[in-house]
């Protein structure tokens, strides 16, 4: 302590100045330059703790990372069903083909349905993808389009709707995936209509084929009235 506050004096006398005028304004000198060498210093913790931090971007960028600029997939499934319509139900069947295209993080896609039953559907929408580097590898995408819907007797409607998209991988050929959309509202002849679907299964890759399984929940909420399309979709496809 005395040789720090000397040497205060000693700086004070070389410069020639009143210690009540300069001695904070050195001090404070001193106390800076301490900090600024004190948050320049290098330890093994930092380094251990930047090796970390660079090992999970590293991670993070390999997982994400656009391995294409391009990507189209086509599918075709048929999904089996029970219509459950004011306590009654019967069985049915709906083919559904759909065609996706990416360009990097951002794709187009758009489906077509063909049911025997009360709504023949069909849909388009854009894709985001938050996580993944492909739609053939573990990804997340969150989705917003138009869903068009025809019943009975020839009401059309049109209400738009947002979902996930979720797909993981097991296995380098084996995944599950989650899918989950809900639509807004939308009125025609005084009808009152919206959707909302959960879907989930298992896949299997070959090469560029996927064969899947799923089992989807179907609900149409029709003029205040629920009318659930629960059942199985078995389909194929293509990745190229």
């Amino acid at each position: 302590m005395k040789l720090f506050l000397f040497t205060i004096i000693f700086l004070i006398s070389v410069v020639g100045v009143s210690p009540a005028i300069k001695a904070d304004e050195i001090y404070t000198v001193i106390i800076k330059k301490h900090e600024e060498k004190q948050q320049s210093r290098w330890t093994l913790a930092d380094w251990l703790a930047t090796k970390q931090r660079i090992s999970l971007m590293d991670q993070w960028l390999a997982l994400n990372t656009e391995s294409n600029l391009f990507e189209f997939v086509l599918s075709y499934d048929k999904f089996n069903f029970k219509q459950t319509r004011d306590l009654t139900s019967s069985s049915s069947t709906e083919g559904y083909f759909s065609g996706k295209a990416f360009f990097t993080f951002l794709g187009l896609e758009g489906g077509v349905g063909d049911s025997q039953k009360l709504f023949d559907t069909d849909s388009y929408n854009l894709n985001l993808r938050l996580l993944g580097g492909s739609q053939q590898s573990t990804h997340l995408n969150l989705q917003y389009g138009v869903l068009n819907a025809k019943d009975e007797l020839g009401n059309r409607f049109s209400p738009n709707f947002f979902g996930v998209d979720f797909e993981l991988y097991l296995l380098s050929f084996l995944g599950g995936n989650f899918k989950y959309s809900n639509s807004s509202s939308e009125s025609s002849n005084s009808i009152t209509y919206h959707n909302r679907k959960r879907e989930y299964g298992v896949f299997i890759d070959i090469w560029f084929l996927r064969f899947y399984y799923q089992k989807s929940i179907n609900n149409h909420f029709y003029n205040g009235e629920k009318i659930n399309q629960n059942g199985e979709k078995i389909g194929m496809a293509l990745y190229f």
